[in-house]
């Protein structure tokens, strides 16, 4: 049983269906200790507003939907450490809030981390948004709604280390190195959120030919060569290095 998603369920009542919520949290790819989601969500209406192009994804036909729903979790206020993510104050790295489940929501850790004092927020923003961006299109093809059901019911223990889950893992722990302060981070990320001004698939595929490689950014020789610019070990597949 899923605690969190009960209660989660129960704040949000009658007039959302089980299927609705799910079919919602199956858009952002939340975790299943759905830690934070409400701060997430919100983070999710904000760059949506900022970012128009984060409202459309025709892949999923019941996005707009989804997008209720989210806005309606985004709306929520309720006394609940979890789901506020209240209790991501005891945490001695801000940079895993969802920790024991990172990597199993790279969007949802997006949404929630931030760069490093000292480096450029708005480049890592925008460097955040191009991302998520690929990684909720890449989601939609390495996942299927009924898998995800299946995650929250505790029936697939980690997304991951689920079919391509550790691709998303390292795309996510690629841009996390980018927002460190230093001045190899700085200049790569500024590179990257210069070209990810635009959220289309050939604005990508110049972003990939910036880090080397020529089929897009979310593959692990693309983003090897990105971590190796910055002169940092690359992560294996679902590792567990954060």
């Amino acid at each position: 049983m899923n605690k969190a998603l009960n209660r989660l369920a129960e704040f949000l009542g009658e007039n959302c269906s089980p299927d609705q919520l799910i079919g919602a949290l199956y858009a952002i790819r939340a975790p299943y200790c759905l830690t934070a989601i409400i701060p997430a969500a919100r983070q999710f209406r904000d760059w949506r507003r900022k970012y128009p192009a984060l409202s459309e994804l025709p892949e999923l036909p019941p996005y707009p939907r989804c997008l209720d729903v989210l806005d309606r979790i985004a709306d929520l206020d309720v006394d609940d450490d979890e789901l506020t993510g209240r209790n991501l104050a005891a945490h001695r790295d801000q940079r895993t809030p969802l920790r024991p489940y990172s990597g199993d929501s790279c969007i949802c850790e997006l949404l929630l981390v931030r760069a490093d004092p000292g480096a450029d927020a708005t480049d890592f923003e925008r460097a955040s948004v191009w991302l998520l961006w690929h990684l909720q299109r890449f989601h939609l093809k390495d996942l299927t709604e009924t898998d995800y059901r299946r995650y929250l019911a505790g029936e697939i223990p980690r997304l991951n280390r689920f079919r391509y889950g550790g691709r998303l893992y390292r795309a996510w722990l690629a841009l996390r190195l980018l927002g460190r302060s230093d001045h190899a981070a700085r200049s790569a990320l500024k590179a990257v959120a210069h070209l990810a001004d635009k959220l289309t698939s050939d604005r990508s595929k110049q972003v990939a030919a910036k880090l080397g490689g020529s089929d897009g950014p979310l593959y692990a020789e693309e983003l090897a060569k990105l971590l190796a610019s910055l002169n940092a070990p690359a992560p294996t597949a679902g590792g567990a290095s954060c």
